[in-house]
């Protein structure tokens, strides 16, 4: 018998072929070409999370800022309308509110000597100092390497650490329904932040109409944004209540784009849709709201 060699079936393999390498390697590049697409993605996720994590943290810190400046105290504010039944605080004074909502929305002021003004005093703050309670400061401004080996330092301006001021915010002091303007001490009140990332001062607002089934249609909108990235969730926008009148805040939690009709189905947090057909104003840029019922102070023993 001849057991030196086995039969040529039952001899085993030792390699690969050619042919199991290439597929191996079109299987491996699909892969990493996959996987390589997700980075562009999740960078821009990544981005937006942190938009939306510094809006929150602006927009809460902004509350309890307004009533440390005094805007939630009329003695230490001038408006312009004293009868309106909403106060707003915009340093960069962008929108007409004493023209578009006259006798429902005003601009305020904050009186030079702020939560020390006397009742008497009508001289407004420069707006710079406005400007600064309503700028974010978490993106710090950095000045570059000297060399490719050296490290970025933080950049100061006027002794001060530097920042980008990329987040603002708008604040606005509006009268509760069951109450009577002007604004005075001791009524209930509602005070709301919005808060926006790289603010469009060419176009802050874009005017359409909302109507009870949460559809917003849009007039004419800037020539270098689309409908979807002005109506997304977070957007701010604010219309005013027939029902009472008062000026209302809104942030959308949904926006549905109708690519056919150019309309946006919406729904608010927190607030239901109007009961008929309103003028509607979409704050472009806005990333946050936040809103508190806040009791409006009186004079203090600090004041003057």
């Amino acid at each position: 018998m001849n057991l030196g060699r086995l039969p040529r079936n039952s001899q085993r393999r030792t390699g690969i072929t050619l042919m199991e390498v290439l597929v191996s390697i079109g299987i491996l590049a699909i892969g990493l070409t996959s996987a390589m697409s997700l980075i562009p993605a999740g960078k821009s996720e990544a981005g937006k999370a942190l938009i939306y994590d510094r809006s929150a943290t602006m927009a809460m810190n902004g509350l309890s800022d307004a009533i440390t400046f005094g805007l939630t105290r009329p003695d230490s504010i001038v408006v312009s309308n004293a009868a309106a039944a909403t106060i707003i605080f915009d340093p960069a004074n962008l929108i007409p509110w004493d023209t578009t909502f006259s006798g429902t929305a005003t601009v305020g002021r904050l009186k030079a000597n702020g939560v020390l003004a006397a009742r008497t005093a009508a001289s407004p703050a420069p707006l710079e100092v406005e400007k600064l309670m309503a700028q974010g400061r978490d993106d710090i401004a950095y000045n570059p390497p000297a060399t490719a080996d050296d490290l970025p330092s933080n950049g100061f301006i006027n002794g001060i650490r530097g920042f980008e001021g990329r987040m603002t915010s708008l604040i606005a002091v509006t009268e509760a329904d069951s109450g009577t303007p002007p604004l005075t001490p001791g009524d209930l009140a509602t005070l709301s932040i919005v808060v926006f990332h790289n603010r469009d001062t060419a176009k802050p607002v874009v005017s359409g109409t909302l109507d009870s089934a949460g559809r917003v249609t849009l007039e004419t909108l800037p020539t270098d944004r689309t409908l979807k990235s002005i109506m997304r969730p977070g957007t701010v926008l604010y219309y005013t209540d027939p029902s009472t009148p008062r000026l209302r805040f809104a942030q959308l939690s949904m926006a549905a784009v109708d690519t056919t009709s150019q309309d946006t189905y919406v729904t608010f947090l927190g607030r239901p849709l109007p009961a008929s057909t309103v003028a509607v104003y979409v704050l472009t840029d806005s990333v946050g709201l936040a809103e508190r019922t806040v009791t409006l102070e009186g004079a203090s023993a600090y004041g003057q």
